[in-house]
């Protein structure tokens, strides 16, 4: 999850810089919320974050993750909601930054824990890509019990990215290194010139952050690699 964190102050803390303060601020959904640690994290971030969590089960945060203080601070909103119709519905570049951190796993590779085979297609990342504004993100956790699944989703994931209408020079990998499980962050940038993420950059961005969310990207800063799509397909060639 703090990977995701970190995904997003890359290219929407850019997109919120140049809209030099005006408008209204830096609009994020995060698809299959569960806990709400993530919307919560990510309304911490600035005040001008407007968060909308889409959960089947959206009790789960309120009663026992406190999600309900956030939401009543009127930054967060917390539908209870299917992930894949509640992108498919909304309106024309509503976010600037969308992350699919559902499980559920299924579709080819059986033993994938997340995303779920109805957020891994082409028709699904073309509405994503239709309710991003112009040079948002989209991040995609991926978390699998092996390497090689987690390799083989990351590839399905690609093809269904492009095939959507995502640019490949967009694509990047988060590598995050936990355990036991494979996980990978994914994410694709929107826009017909989407930039390379640079890692000093990333870094000065980190450094930047709340002192509040030190504690979550602790991970980051110290066991998370990103690597542009080319690099970590050399590197995990096998």
């Amino acid at each position: 999850m703090s990977c995701q964190g970190v995904g997003w102050e890359l290219r929407v803390g850019e997109s919120a810089a140049g809209a030099g303060g005006g408008g209204d601020g830096v609009r994020v959904a995060v698809l299959g919320a569960g806990a709400c640690v993530l919307p919560c994290f990510v309304c911490g971030l600035s005040p001008r974050c407007g968060v909308t969590a889409v959960e089947c089960d959206a009790e789960v945060g309120r009663r026992f993750f406190a999600a309900d203080r956030v939401e009543q601070g009127g930054q967060l909103q917390l539908l209870v909601d299917d992930g894949v119709a509640h992108v498919q519905q909304c309106a024309r570049e509503r976010y600037d930054a969308l992350f699919v951190t559902a499980g559920g796993g299924g579709g080819g590779h059986q033993e994938r824990l997340a995303p779920p085979a109805s957020m891994a297609t082409a028709q699904f990342y073309r509405a994503v890509l239709r309710a991003l504004r112009p040079a948002g993100v989209c991040g995609v956790n991926v978390l699998c019990p092996t390497t090689r699944g987690g390799c083989a989703t990351l590839r399905e994931l690609r093809g269904a990215l492009l095939e959507a209408g995502f640019g490949a020079d967009g694509l990047h990998v988060a590598v995050t290194g936990a355990e036991p499980h494979c996980n990978f962050v994914l994410f694709a940038l929107s826009g017909p010139d989407p930039p390379r993420v640079d890692a000093d950059a990333l870094a000065a961005r980190l450094a930047a952050l709340p002192a509040g969310a030190a504690a979550q990207l602790d991970a980051c800063r110290t066991g998370c690699r990103w690597l542009t799509w080319d690099r970590w397909a050399a590197a995990y060639a096998g």
